[in-house]
């Protein structure tokens, strides 16, 4: 079941464990919200995140 999801970046003020981003995902009609960490904002490293949540 797919569903579309809202997907943003914060920029960390500090690099912890070599994570600079932090990828926020909502679903839209659920309104659940997930926190990934992340290391850089390429579409390689969202797709990947978004496959093995």
């Amino acid at each position: 079941d797919l569903s579309p999801i809202h997907i943003d970046f914060i920029e960390l003020l500090e690099i912890s464990g070599g994570y600079q981003y932090c990828m926020t995902n909502i679903d839209r009609f659920t309104r659940w919200a997930e926190v990934i960490p992340s290391k850089d904002m390429t579409a390689i490293t969202t797709c990947k995140s978004l496959v093995n949540r």
